[in-house]
C-alpha cells in the first residue's frame, strides 16, 4: 500500500507572486528602456537639427562677407562664430577655398588685386553643437567682380516715382546721388532717406511728405516741396524754371529762374536762368553681341548672335 509523505500546498502563492513580479520587473525594464531610447533620440535629432542649421547659417554669413570685400583687401578667410540656440549652444565654421578658375579644378595662388583675382571659391561649413553633433554643408560659388565708374547710386532713363519705406545710404557721407536722365523725378510720400543729391536733367523735381533728401535737389524744369516734413538739407535748384518750397524745408539755397522767391528756405534765394542744365550720365548700354556681354564681366551660357 502506498501513502503520500506530504499532501499540504504551502508556498505555491509565493511561487506565483515571485512569478508575477519577475514578469513585471521585465516589462517595467523594457518600457524603461523604450522611454530612455526615445529621448536620447529626440535629443540626437535636436542636435542634427540644429547642427544643420549652424552650417547653413556659416554659409550665409560667408556669402554676406564676400559680397561686401573690396579686392584691394585680404579676401575672407575661415571664420567660426556662435550660433544663438537652445537649450544647447551651437556654432559653424566656415572655411574658403579659392580657385583660379570658374570650374575650381586650379587652386589661386598670387597676391589678389583689382587684375588678379580668384574665379571661384568652395565654401565648406561645419556646425557642431554642445551635445557633440556635427554637419558639413558646401556650396561652390563662381565669383564676379562688380566694377565702379558711375558717378551715382541709382541711374533712371525715364521718369521716375518713389514710394514705400526705403533708404538709400552713400559710400563716404551723403554721396549716394540719383540721376533721372529723361522725364521726371517724383517722390509724393513715404518715409524715403536720400543720402545723395537728385539730378532730373530734362525734367522736374517733387519731393512729398517725410522724403529727406540729404544732398540736393536739381532740376531742369520746376523744383517742389510742398507737402508737410518735406525736407531738402542742401541746395534746391531750378534750371529754367522756378523752385516752389511752402510746407517742406530747404536747409541751403534757392536758385530758381522764374516766378517768386520760394519760402522755407534756410540760405539765400537766387534768381538766375544762367545754372545750365543738371549733371548727368550716360546710361549704361550692352548689346547682345557675345563678345560685348563678355567684356562688361558676364559668363555666356548660351551662344548669341549679334
Amino acid at each position: 500500500m502506498l501513502t503520500r509523505i506530504r499532501d499540504e500546498e504551502q508556498g505555491i502563492a509565493m511561487v506565483v507572486s515571485l512569478l508575477i513580479v519577475f514578469v513585471v520587473l521585465l516589462l517595467a525594464t523594457v518600457v524603461f528602456g523604450q522611454a530612455v531610447h526615445n529621448s536620447n533620440s529626440s535629443a540626437y535629432n535636436r542636435n542634427r537639427l540644429t547642427s544643420v542649421g549652424a552650417a547653413e547659417a556659416g554659409l550665409n554669413y560667408w556669402y554676406n562677407n564676400v559680397q561686401n570685400w573690396s579686392p584691394s583687401g585680404t579676401p575672407p578667410g575661415a571664420v567660426t562664430r556662435a550660433v544663438g540656440s537652445a537649450p544647447g549652444t551651437a556654432s559653424f565654421t566656415a572655411t574658403p577655398t579659392y580657385y583660379s578658375d570658374a570650374a575650381g579644378t586650379t587652386l589661386f595662388s598670387g597676391t589678389i588685386s583689382s587684375s588678379n583675382y580668384p574665379l571661384s571659391v568652395k565654401i565648406k561649413s561645419v556646425g557642431t553643437t554642445s551635445g557633440g553633433t556635427a554637419r558639413t554643408m558646401e556650396s561652390f560659388v563662381v565669383l564676379r567682380p562688380v566694377y565702379g565708374g558711375f558717378n551715382g547710386a541709382l541711374i533712371a532713363n525715364s521718369s521716375t516715382t518713389f514710394s514705400n519705406n526705403f533708404t538709400v545710404n552713400g559710400l563716404n557721407g551723403n554721396d549716394a546721388d540719383i540721376y533721372i536722365l529723361t522725364g521726371n523725378f517724383s517722390d509724393p510720400s513715404g518715409l524715403e532717406s536720400i543720402h545723395g543729391s537728385i539730378f532730373v536733367p530734362t525734367g522736374s523735381a517733387t519731393v512729398g511728405t517725410n522724403v529727406h533728401i540729404y544732398g540736393q535737389v536739381w532740376a531742369n524744369t520746376a523744383v517742389s516741396a510742398t507737402s508737410p516734413q518735406a525736407q531738402i538739407d542742401g541746395d534746391a535748384k531750378s534750371s529754367t524754371a522756378g523752385v516752389t518750397i511752402s510746407s517742406g524745408s530747404v536747409g541751403g539755397n534757392a536758385y530758381y529762374c522764374t516766378g517768386t522767391a520760394p519760402s522755407n528756405v534756410a540760405g539765400t534765394k537766387n534768381q538766375t536762368c544762367a545754372l545750365g542744365p543738371p549733371p548727368t550720365q550716360s546710361f549704361p548700354q550692352i548689346s547682345y553681341n557675345q563678345t560685348d556681354w563678355q567684356n562688361a564681366g558676364y559668363t555666356n551660357i548660351q551662344n548669341f548672335s549679334g
